[in-house]
């Protein structure tokens, strides 16, 4: 019998160092950026560029504009999360955000995109509800800044209604970077998710962990 119980303890210890980790990721906030060989300004602001993702510690060179998408995956859990506040850091020595055009008397804000189309089969935005018009619009909305002080363009993502959560992963937005043309070889490029700022909520009380993962670019002339 007592032999019995040292395999079945030693059982349930191996189970846990597997199955622990998986638990611990799938209920978590997941905030990363992704880069992107993107020049939003090129051709009459048609856009130039490969599309190419730039791994982390890829290289750009100065002069160079590149897309940084901000990455969510939504924690596997009953959770319900309506809102998201993040936002992406940058170094405004090695680069500088691509600016929105001026338009009405509005302050010239960071250029900053986001596809808020959406189906009912799927996708990062649930659809408003059922009918064709519906299923290609959602409650969700994407709200920035660029706060020049602290270097952060910040976001807060938010759902309208109240009543239908992210569960699914994908971009929330994306941004634009110029690497500064007097930028030596060999710099490095930091950005990351501001992991102070970075929170989420929803409907059970104090919410779930949340991770935040950045990323690397060399600069090579």
């Amino acid at each position: 019998m007592k032999k019995f119980r040292k395999k079945f303890w030693m059982m349930l210890f191996a189970l846990a160092v597997v199955i622990l980790p998986f638990n611990v990721s799938a209920k978590t906030h997941d905030f990363s950026v992704r880069a992107y060989d993107w020049d939003p300004t090129a051709n009459d602001w048609e856009g130039a560029g490969t599309n190419d993702e730039i791994e982390d510690n890829g290289e750009v060179k100065p002069g160079q504009i590149f897309k940084v998408d901000l990455y969510y995956k939504a924690p596997q859990t009953i959770e319900q999360t309506m809102t998201l506040q993040t936002g992406v850091k940058y170094n405004p020595n090695v680069v500088e955000p691509i600016w929105a055009p001026h338009e009405d008397g509005v302050e010239d804000d960071a250029y900053v995109e986001t596809d808020m189309t959406t189906t009912a089969f799927g996708g990062l935005w649930p659809p408003r509800g059922t009918t064709k018009v519906q299923r290609a619009q959602t409650n969700w909305m994407v709200m920035f800044h660029d706060d020049k002080d602290t270097s952060i363009i910040k976001f807060l993502v938010a759902d309208g209604q109240m009543n239908r959560p992210l569960t699914a992963e994908g971009s929330l937005s994306s941004v634009f970077f110029k690497v500064k043309e007097s930028v030596a070889s060999g710099t490095n490029i930091d950005l990351h998710i501001d992991d102070a700022y970075t929170k989420a909520t929803g409907i059970v009380p104090g919410g779930l962990p949340k991770t935040t993962h950045g990323m690397n670019l060399k600069v090579e002339k």
